[in-house]
């Protein structure tokens, strides 16, 4: 290799790239033509001889910066090329060009058109296409496509033989004779029906009336054969020793006094929860009944300890913290 690119010139060197040039160029435009339709077959041997060429020149030590950038700028091309063609030839594969969905919507459309086939053909072949692939489609097509033409055959045969005769379009009614029609039902709803047709509950009220017919004669024999004698009820009689006794009203059950509105704990307890929140401390422990009892027993204590009459609580603010603050009172 090494001795090879140091025989070759200048000039060749050029020439062998504006050969790799346009067989790049005519790689790319035959690949288009396979995309399109034209060609049958994708040009493998072409692509064969550029990929053989490009290694060739890319192992060769090229001195020109200008031949060595155009070398590189056909590499270039011809990476970007492969991968697109790479790309396309799996979608073929998979049945997902673009291209050839576009170009099978045309045909069945036209088919359509021409009566070849229906839409819901269409859409049973498509979903056949989704699932199977392009090949099952086309097959579910060809059978599609030769039951129609072989039900068209028959049709055609029996209309010149007489047997199957053209559908009768259905004659069109004027308004007048919709109308008639909508009225008759109404008229024959109204007529009496049959008793065949009687339903349950009316046969049911039939068979009552009868069975009070038949009870009201019955009591008509009887009463003209034999008086009717009722049979006398002896009364109650009341007992004179028994005494209703009173049930005892059970005593009623101790209510607890209802606290005053003025009371001492209840605003105690308002302010210190006012003031912890306007010096945002926590007030979830608080409880009305907790400050109840703590304030019964600093009350034991301080009178106790000064014997007071009483002890007032008020809430005082020390160092950003709330506290309650008692006062013995000796008057």
């Amino acid at each position: 290799m090494s001795k090879r690119s140091k025989e070759l010139s200048y000039a060749e060197l050029e020439a062998a790239i504006e050969t790799l040039t346009r067989k790049l160029e005519r790689l790319r435009s035959t690949y288009e033509k396979y995309f399109i339709g034209v060609e049958r077959r994708p040009p493998q041997t072409l692509r064969k001889e550029v990929v053989r060429e490009l290694n060739l020149l890319m192992h060769m030590k090229i001195q020109n910066t200008a031949l060595r950038f155009r070398l590189q700028q056909q590499q270039q091309k011809f990476t970007t090329h492969s991968a697109y063609w790479n790309r396309t030839l799996r979608e073929i594969e998979n049945g997902t060009y673009h291209k050839h969905k576009a170009r099978v919507k045309h045909r069945e459309k036209k088919r359509v058109a021409q009566g070849e086939l229906t839409a819901t053909d269409v859409a049973q072949v498509n979903a056949i296409r989704d699932r199977l692939g392009d090949e099952a489609a086309e097959e579910a097509m060809k059978k599609r496509t030769a039951q129609t033409e072989a039900g068209k055959a028959a049709e055609s045969f029996l209309q010149e033989l007489g047997f199957a005769p053209t559908p009768k379009k259905p004659k069109e009614t004027s308004p007048i004779a919709k109308k008639e029609v909508k009225k008759e039902p109404e008229k024959e709803s109204k007529k009496p029906k049959n008793s065949s047709v009687l339903t349950m509950r009316e046969r049911l009220q039939l068979l009552r009336t009868k069975i009070k017919e038949n009870n009201q004669s019955k009591l008509g024999d009887s009463s003209s054969s034999s008086p009717t004698t009722r049979p006398t009820v002896p009364k109650r009689t009341t007992n004179p020793k028994r005494t209703t006794k009173k049930r005892a009203i059970p005593p009623s059950i101790p209510t607890r006094k209802p606290r005053p509105k003025n009371d001492e704990a209840s605003t105690v307890y308002r302010k210190l929860i006012a003031a912890k929140r306007r010096l945002n401390e926590p007030t979830s422990k608080l409880s009305e009944v907790g400050l109840r009892k703590s304030l019964a027993a600093q009350r034991k204590k301080m009178l106790a300890k000064h014997k007071c009459k009483d002890v007032s609580f008020d809430v005082v603010v020390r160092k950003g913290k709330a506290y309650l603050k008692p006062t013995p009172i000796f008057e």
